[in-house]
Formats: structure tokens, sequence, C-alpha cells
């Protein structure tokens, strides 16, 4: 699914969160679990997260999926090189511009990360881009089969204010 359809999806799912009531309603919670499962599913490397605003509303905001790590690639010299070179060939991304990898989930035969990028062609304003990462370890010793998703140049994702 493409960076529109999740925003539609996203919109539809925090409206119904905006029209339940406050974040922490049970309503709320659920609706926003659902959004990043959803996200998970077409393995996005964002996920929305509640936090507390200066005005001291909630506010559901995007970061990165997973967590700070270290990439299953490194063990295979090989898969690393193939990736880095999809990565400039199809986003002009040098593997120097790499700022942090993020595992979300190692579950052989299955590896999600997600790689994040200084980028000052990102449209975040933090200038950074994330590609999600995924390796799917072939039987037999067959190889690496590895699939990307996202944008190579990050867009900002919308920003839910709730209601007090």
């Amino acid at each position: 699914m493409d960076f529109l359809m999740t925003r539609f999806l996203l919109i539809v799912i925090f409206a119904a969160m905006f029209f339940s009531g406050c974040a922490g309603n049970p309503t709320s919670d659920t609706a926003l679990r659902s959004a990043n499962q959803t996200l998970e599913n077409q393995f996005s490397p964002f996920r929305y997260v509640v936090t507390p605003s200066d005005g001291g509303r909630p506010v559901a905001n995007v970061e990165w999926a997973g967590v700070p790590g270290k990439s299953i690639s490194e063990l295979a010299p090989q898969v690393r090189r193939d990736i880095f070179g999809a990565i400039m060939k199809n986003c002009g991304l040098q593997s120097s511009a790499l700022a942090e990898t993020r595992i979300v989930k190692h579950d052989a035969p299955v590896f999600y990360e997600v790689w994040v990028f200084n980028d000052p062609l990102s449209k975040r304003t933090d200038n950074k881009s994330g590609l999600s990462v995924v390796m799917t370890q072939l039987p037999n010793g067959g190889g690496v089969n590895i699939r990307y998703y996202g944008d190579c140049h990050s867009k900002d994702a919308p920003v839910f204010h709730f209601p007090n």
C-alpha cells in the first residue's frame, strides 16, 4: 500500500479516535493499536506513538518503527553489499549516510528492519529518511530475498491532536 493509501487509512482510524473521545479511551487505544498493526503488516518504517504535548493534550506522533540495534546483515557481508547497492541505485543514498538500523522483528526466516539515513532530500523536519528492509531467508541455503518498503525520501506524516 502506498503512502497516500496509508495516510487515508490513518485519517479514518484517527477520526474514529477523535469522535470517541480523548487518547486513553479504550476505543482510541484500540484504534491506535489497529493502525500500528496495519503499518506493521505493510512493513511500514513508521509507527504512531501517543505523547503529551506542551499544551497538555495528547498527540499521536510518528516515530521510526523498531528499536535501535545491529542489523542481521552484518553477519553476511554480501547481503549487506546487495542492500546498500539497491538503496544507492534506487534512492541515491550512500552507505556513509546510514544513521541507524532499527530492529522491528527478527523471527527466522523473516528479518524486518528499518534503516534510517541522513538525507538532505528528505521532506521531514529532521532530514532523515527511512526504509524498511525485509530479508527472508530462503530454504535449503537458497539465499536471501530482500524487499524494500517506504519512500526513498521520507515525508512528514500527519500528527493527530486529541481533545482534552
